[in-house]
């Protein structure tokens, strides 16, 4: 058995806690584990005498949840050597004791020590707070999807902030419009997918409590009892760490003004920061919104914590955009808008209205970058490939003020987001700021240099302002002599079970459907066939309507890639996804590409 622990330094010995229990402890990672006896728990740290005699102190968040909560029950905050603090600091002071469930509003004294109790029957320690479109999330878990969590939707006003506020909810016969609503989540093991879910709106005892923002963060209290089946209970403090604040040393910022001159046909507008993480990958956190929306704005999370965050203004129709915790390095900022209606097929990439190469030289520089989306002042691009190819669209990015690309793998990367879908050999981009472009089309190939795919063939254009540009693409003739795939029949269930493994073809299967935290419907696409699946679209149909089509990646056997569509409109929904709707993909299976799912968005 492993002897170590995460993070943790030899200390002297110190005083013992009175009938001192020797157990197994392990790291919250589940890598490490030791036998020992805890001494103390002082300051947020877990002094623990291994079996040879040695001390060692080990950090509370540094172990799994069972041993915090062991932790919590052994040593109060009122034990020995625990010294009263400071609200915004409770959470640092350990684990609050396991709270006492009552609809009794003047029991409710909320402890010292960060938040916990249980959720769902199980104990629950609140490892993250997080706080978006004024919705608080206590949550338990590492993965993309918390093991256990809490979800309390504030319902403020249009640009209110929680900062200062308390909400005292005690229980009554209804509930009030303004009364927030508490959604219970949990997975019965972890890694089992989704979560489940059950949303309480009446009923329920809560005093909730928020501080103001210092560097970056908002500090609360809370003691909440619920009325489900298994009497969830909370209690005691946390810490929001906000979003769009950049806490991470190294790092800098990229923030500006994003003005929309002219109305966006579609009501959709977005914004991304492609650019090179710490290890030297590729990353485009992106956020859209819906102009519609009564309180636009959005903050995507998906590369965390390297987000991007929009904020907009109905009134004065400009917003700010902000990119945050980006090591030094070069950027491509840009904007786009929607002009495709809402109901139709997105595969044609609307363009860069607005597209900006940007360096950060320093840690901790703050670049200013303004954008606008002005249809008046646009061009279009028409691509014509010459020759028959399996790739269903081009690429089109910016080049830089030298006209270079300083990515070589940027089109790569960039083929599904930034792409036009290419029919009868042509491909048109509609809405082009004026600049240089390197439009491409795969087949991928590795180049050269590790980790640098490039393409077959490529080309670079000047879009002039109100006119058209043409280009000619030819990809090698190997890759032109290849026929187009022709969509092979669909079979009985049985027939195209028995000749999967035989096949040697890809079986496309929607295995998940779900919503992102800010409302935007997601899916997990399986490849359960013997080959690799090519590029395909995937369709997200609301109510039996089409909503959004989306360009997927492919995808290779045994792996799944995630599809994006847009918010899923306000209240309950029957969401269908639909993988390769078009038939475009030769599979072994044709009868297995859709999963539909009954969704909830609450504002």
């Amino acid at each position: 058995m492993k002897t170590c622990l995460l993070g943790v330094s030899l200390l002297l010995a110190l005083a013992c806690i009175a009938e001192a229990e020797v157990r197994n402890w392990t790291d919250a990672t589940g890598k490490y584990s030791t036998r020992a006896e805890m001494v103390e728990f002082k300051e947020g740290r877990v002094h623990l005498r291994k079996t040879d005699g040695t001390v060692i102190t080990v950090p509370l968040e540094k172990l799994g949840a069972a041993d915090q909560q062991y932790v919590r029950q052994v040593a109060a905050p009122s034990a020995p050597g625990t010294k009263a603090t400071e609200p915004q600091e409770e959470a640092a002071a350990g684990i609050a004791p396991k709270p006492i469930w009552t609809m009794d509003l003047a029991k409710m004294k909320i402890p010292r020590g960060g938040a916990a109790g249980t959720v769902h029957g199980r104990d629950f320690v609140v490892e993250r707070a997080e706080l978006g479109n004024n919705i608080l999330t206590l949550r338990q878990g590492k993965d993309f999807f918390p093991d256990l969590a809490l979800t309390v939707f504030l319902f403020l006003r249009n640009g209110e902030s929680p900062e200062g506020k308390e909400f005292r909810v005690g229980r009554k016969p209804g509930f009030g419009a303004s009364n927030p609503h508490v959604h219970v989540q949990w997975r019965e093991k972890p890694g089992d997918g989704l979560p489940e879910r059950e949303m309480i709106m009446s009923d329920y005892a809560m005093v909730l409590q928020f501080g103001t923002k210092d560097a970056g963060k908002i500090p609360g209290r809370i003691y909440v009892c619920l009325p489900d089946k298994q009497k969830s209970c909370v209690a005691g403090s946390f810490t929001i760490v906000l979003d769009d604040e950049t806490s991470e040393p190294g790092t800098g910022e990229i923030v500006g003004k994003l003005v929309l001159r002219g109305a966006a046909p579609g009501g959709t507008v977005w914004v991304g920061c492609l650019g090179k993480n710490p290890q030297g990958k590729l990353e485009e956190p992106g956020v859209g919104i819906e102009l519609s929306e009564p309180s636009p704005g959005g903050t995507s999370l998906t590369w965390r914590p390297r987000n991007t965050i929009l904020r907009w203004d109905k009134k004065s129709n400009s917003g700010i955009h902000k990119h945050v915790n980006r090591p030094p390095g070069q950027y491509l900022v840009f904007a786009r808008a929607s002009h495709t209606p809402p109901n139709a097929s997105q595969h044609v990439f609307d363009g860069y209205f607005d597209a900006k190469w940007v360096q950060i030289k320093e840690p901790g520089e703050s670049v200013s970058v303004d954008l606008s989306i002005d249809p008046a002042a646009l061009g279009s691009l028409e691509i014509t490939v010459r020759g028959a190819t399996r790739e269903p669209a081009v690429v089109c990015v910016p080049l830089d003020a030298a006209g270079q690309l300083p990515f070589p793998d940027a089109a790569y990367f960039l083929h599904m987001a930034s792409a036009a879908k290419l029919e009868g050999g042509k491909a048109l981009v509609r809405f082009l700021r004026e600049g240089k472009y390197l439009v491409a089309i795969g087949p991928w190939e590795r180049g050269a240099q590790p980790g640098v795919i490039l393409a077959a063939a490529k080309a670079e254009v000047e879009v002039k302002r109100g006119a058209t540009t043409k280009v000619e693409l030819t990809p090698p003739p190997a890759v032109s002599a290849r026929p187009p795939i022709t969509p092979a029949p669909r079979k009985p269930i049985r027939q195209a079970e028995k000749e999967t493994s035989e096949s040697g073809l890809p079986d496309l299967q929607v295995t998940q459907v779900y919503l992102q935290k800010e409302g935007f419907m997601r899916a997990l696409v399986k490849n359960s066939g013997t080959a690799r699946a090519a590029n395909f679209s995937v369709a997200f149909f609301v109510d039996g309507k089409l909503q959004s089509t989306r360009l997927g990646m492919g995808v290779k056997p045994s792996e799944q890639s995630e599809a994006s569509a847009v918010r899923l409109p306000t209240g309950t929904h029957a969401v269908k996804v639909v993988a390769d709707p078009d038939n475009q993909i030769q599979e072994s299976d044709e009868t297995n590409n859709s999963k539909e799912a009954v969704l909830s968005r609450t504002e």
